[in-house]
């Protein structure tokens, strides 16, 4: 695929009964029976997304606009250590570039030395194996995020992470599809709906790492304020 950021992953649990396996992929009934049963699912995972599927968690069709109250993220962090920064270098779009909700945010440079931390603790998985430069993390509240492109990626496995946990550093990884110019993460906000099907949602009004995040006339264009300063691409 040639566009920016665009690959789609989700994650599948299989289980053996009576000499045959019996797969589950998200969205899928056999897939919410099985995270409700299956010994691979820990129960912080499990209780995450049997969260999202009671609450309905569905994203909202009409996003709030600049002035109203900004959309609680349960304390989502930007993808670096508190007190360290990275440049915006694309602001809210889709996560293919092209289609779907405005979801996703480009960073690089800064003094955060390129690496990509987790914007809260929770259970992360690497959506390519070992090597890959896809991780997702599932937390507590309502959400999960994508960091993409990323190189030198530590291998998760449906491991129990910590808030700032070293995810990778920013790349040009490809593994999923996608292009990428230039080193940087494709940070992206998630949710799942009531039948654990994940989906992409919106970034326009939320708050992330205390900057509320704004679309922008076309995508990659958004900025972000925090106390009087509006921070933009480039910046």
């Amino acid at each position: 695929r040639a566009h920016h950021g665009e690959p789609e992953g989700w994650l599948y649990i299989a289980h053996r009964k009576d000499g045959r396996w019996i797969s589950g992929l998200e969205g899928d009934r056999e897939f919410a029976d099985h995270v409700a049963r299956s010994p691979l699912v820990g129960k912080a995972e499990r209780q995450n997304m049997t969260a999202y599927a009671q609450r309905k968690a569905t994203p909202q069709q009409v996003a709030p606009s600049v002035g109203t109250t900004a959309a609680n993220t349960n304390g989502l962090l930007l993808p670096w250590m508190p007190d360290y920064y990275m440049t915006l270098t694309g602001g809210a779009h889709s996560h293919t570039g092209s289609t779907g909700y405005w979801s996703s945010l480009d960073f690089a440079g800064g003094n955060a030395s390129g690496r990509v931390r987790s914007s809260r603790e929770g259970t992360a998985t690497s959506m390519c194996g070992a090597g890959g430069g896809w991780t997702r993390v599932i937390h507590p509240g309502g959400f999960s995020t994508d960091y993409y492109h990323m190189f030198n990626t530590t291998y998760y496995n449906g491991t129990s992470i910590g808030r700032s946990a070293l995810l990778g550093t920013i790349g040009t990884d490809t593994c999923a599809g996608g292009a990428a110019t230039g080193a940087h993460v494709h940070w992206s906000l998630r949710t799942y709906d009531a039948n654990y099907n994940g989906q992409y949602t919106w970034l326009n009004g939320r708050t992330i790492g205390g900057w509320a995040w704004w679309n922008g006339s076309g995508q990659y264009t958004g900025c972000a304020t925090r106390s009087g300063v509006t921070a933009c691409p480039g910046t």
